[in-house]
């Protein structure tokens, strides 16, 4: 078994490290940029902000995946690797991006998690099939490119599918084996997801939801982990927590849990999209609206969050559209659901940063691929749920943020964890297919 393991995880980071050395771009879009002024910051001046020269801290974003870059920056740095800033750093426009060779330490940093997130995710599979299917589909999913693709932009996607995916095999481990060590485990890495994605919150719902499932019968089995686990993640979270209470004092910062994109401010930016939709205002016109949210002190961002004046400002977009509100989020939410849906199947978006030509190209061949093994895969998931229920948690979990939150499912690189439940079920329903069509025409 050990030596499965060995072998899985070195082809994995050998083909990651592979792609990501070899994968070299011209310019960056402004999300990347600010992921490495975070870092950049952090070693620099000790404060956690994307821009230049800051005096105070920024907690626009969730901190776990800059300081994983951190983390990697230094150990270049330990190499004698200069970390510098990019020098054009904007929130609206690419990055012409001169030579960084502490982007590569990043890349690499992330690479070695999302391999080793492969072997647990194959110690995932062995509590529900053999060993030698195992490491078939174990061995598809290592490969399948859309997996590691956003590992070379040093965005948090990817960080975000290997720590649920190590999350769902503790999981899976307790549930088979009632082992409150594992569950341990479960609640320290739902808090570091939380800390990516607070989004991901959801994954804690989830949770505690299959955790009464397996233990409808004892009560007192159900209270105990639940607690156990819910008080490991807030635990988790709360020197987080802290930091940002500390620089904004105000109990409503956890509620926010910790971050200044706040649920209002969210809601604010969702009405300027509707408004856009509608046609009332230019794309041009929102998106300097949007950008000027972005870039508010967060102290600022926090402040109208908290005496309502965003929801204040969200009301008064809806009411531009008079009468016609309704209909215009009506069909906002639903285009936001069309696309989380595509991308549920198909995230087009892995090609985002190749030019737009091959772009068209490389949907022309492969989307048609990505539809039938989303489609398959889709299928599969809810014929053979009853079976397997046990190993889909955190898929179960991360659908529902499809129906609540219709923007979250917008970009196709939210969505790739769906990547390791599509192979393995699409598989599986394509046996169950072919044994049955086998049985039935030839009787073997």
């Amino acid at each position: 078994m050990k030596k499965k393991l060995i072998l899985l995880f070195l082809v994995a980071f050998a083909i990651r490290s592979v792609f990501c050395l070899s994968y070299n771009i011209s310019e960056l879009y402004p999300d990347v940029i600010g992921y490495h002024m975070y870092a950049f910051n952090l070693i620099d001046n000790g404060h956690y902000s994307p821009l230049h020269s800051p005096t105070e801290d920024t907690f626009f974003r969730e901190p776990a995946g800059p300081y994983i870059l951190k983390t990697a920056y230094q150990i270049a740095s330990f190499f004698d690797v200069d970390i510098s800033p990019i020098c054009n750093y904007s929130m609206t426009e690419y990055a012409v991006l001169e030579y960084h060779p502490e982007f590569y330490w990043g890349r690499l940093m992330f690479s070695l998690i999302d391999s080793v997130s492969i072997c647990f995710f194959f110690l995932t599979l062995l509590y529900f099939t053999t060993q030698k299917k195992a490491m078939i589909v174990t061995t598809i999913y290592l490969l399948f490119f859309p997996c590691f693709f956003f590992l070379q932009t040093l965005l948090r996607d990817s960080f975000q599918v290997s720590l649920l995916l190590i999350l769902n095999y503790f999981f899976v481990r307790y549930l088979f084996k009632g082992s409150r060590y594992a569950l341990l485990i479960v609640g320290l890495l739902l808090g570091i997801a939380i800390l990516t994605l607070k989004a991901l919150a959801v994954i804690g719902l989830g949770i505690i939801v299959f955790i009464f499932c397996a233990h409808r019968k004892s009560f007192k089995r159900f209270f105990v982990d639940a607690v156990l686990v819910t008080v490991v993640s807030c635990l988790t979270i709360t020197p987080w927590m802290i930091k940002v209470y500390n620089s904004y004092p105000s109990i409503d910062v956890f509620k926010e849990l910790g971050t200044s994109l706040t649920f209002d401010l969210g809601e604010y930016c969702t009405a300027i999209r509707v408004l856009r939709f509608s046609g009332e205002v230019s794309v041009d016109d929102s998106e300097k609206m949007l950008v000027d949210i972005w870039a508010m002190d967060s102290k600022k961002q926090f402040a109208f969050s908290f005496d309502n004046t965003f929801k204040q400002r969200a009301d008064s977009v809806y009411a531009l559209m008079g009468d016609k509100k309704e209909y215009y989020l009506m069909r906002y939410n639903f285009s936001s659901y069309c696309r989380a849906a595509e991308n549920l199947i198909y995230p087009n978006s892995i090609w985002g940063i190749l030019p737009t030509s091959v772009v068209f190209k490389i949907n022309t061949f492969v989307s048609p691929l990505f539809i039938l093994l989303g489609i398959l895969g889709l299928l599969g998931f809810f014929a053979y749920f009853k079976a397997y229920w046990k190993g889909v948690m955190v898929y179960t979990s991360l659908m529902v943020t499809l129906v609540f939150l219709p923007s979250f499912g917008d970009e196709g690189r939210r969505l790739l964890l769906f990547y390791s439940a599509w192979i393995p079920f699409s598989l599986l329903l394509v046996s169950k297919m072919i044994f049955y069509l086998r049985k039935k025409w030839w009787g073997i």
